[in-house]
């Protein structure tokens, strides 16, 4: 890429396209966390929570996440220390929704400023 390719691009198309990389990236992360905070649950369930987790269909416990779902809305429902720790793993997935939400809003901003603006890459 030359220099002036690189001056001719719209700052618009540069800032959006930045903005959409770091919150495709950030998502991932949050993807990540989530997968890690939803894999400590299940195994603090097993640990401390055995008689639930062991009490559950197996075709609901074969998916450990299902399981956590299945458990929140019948067998755990008013245990505390469970709550809390659910209620983390789900923010997680809330903030990642939000941040590949802002992801497309931003790529979607590239299209219309090419499209419509006048933007160039």
């Amino acid at each position: 890429m030359s220099a002036d390719a690189a001056s001719s691009t719209s700052p618009g198309v540069m800032i959006f396209t930045l903005l959409a990389i770091a919150a495709a990236l950030y998502a991932w992360w949050l993807s990540i966390d989530r997968t890690r905070r939803l894999r400590e649950l299940v195994r603090w369930l097993r640990e401390h929570r055995a008689q639930a987790w062991s009490g559950m269909p197996p075709s609901v416990r074969f998916l450990p996440f299902g399981g956590i779902e299945y458990l929140r809305r019948h067998a755990l429902a008013q245990d505390p220390e469970f709550t809390e720790r659910y209620r983390e793993a789900r923010r997680h997935g809330r903030r990642q929704l939000v941040i590949l939400l802002l992801a497309a809003a931003g790529i979607g901003m590239v299209q219309i400023g090419t499209r419509y603006l006048g933007w160039v890459w």
